[in-house]
C-alpha cells in the first residue's frame, strides 16, 4: 500500500501565472520515492481528466509545452524551456467551473520532480 503524504489541504495561491496555481500533493511509491501531484480542482466536479506525464510532457501543465526534440528512444535534446502553450487554453476549458471538470497530473518515477 502506498502511504500518502498531503502537503496542502486547500488550493494554494502559489505557482506561476503559467500553471494556474494548482493544488500540490505528493505520495511515496513502493520504492520509497516521493512523487508529486498537481490538481486544478473544481467543487462538485462531474468528471476528472488525468494527464499523463511522459517524455514530451512535464507535469504542472508545462504539459502544454514541447521542450524536447526526440532523436531516438534513448536520446532527447532540450530545446527551449520557455516555449509554452502549444495547446493554449486547452486544459483551462475543461477546468472552468461551468464545465465542471477537474484536471489532475502526477509525476512518474522516471520523470518529474
Amino acid at each position: 500500500m502506498v502511504e500518502k503524504e498531503s502537503h496542502d489541504e486547500e488550493t494554494r495561491l502559489r505557482g506561476s501565472r503559467l500553471d494556474g496555481a494548482p493544488k500540490h500533493d505528493s505520495f511515496f511509491n513502493k520504492d520509497g520515492l516521493l512523487l508529486r501531484n498537481y490538481g486544478w480542482l473544481v467543487k462538485n466536479a462531474i468528471g476528472i481528466i488525468v494527464l499523463i506525464h511522459g517524455i514530451r510532457t512535464h507535469a504542472r501543465l508545462q504539459f502544454l509545452r514541447p521542450n524536447v526534440e526526440v532523436v531516438s528512444d534513448d536520446n532527447v535534446i532540450l530545446k527551449d524551456e520557455n516555449n509554452y502553450y502549444v495547446y493554449e487554453d486547452s486544459w483551462e476549458y475543461f477546468h472552468k467551473t461551468d464545465f465542471g471538470t477537474s484536471v489532475t497530473n502526477s509525476n512518474v518515477q522516471k520523470n518529474g520532480k
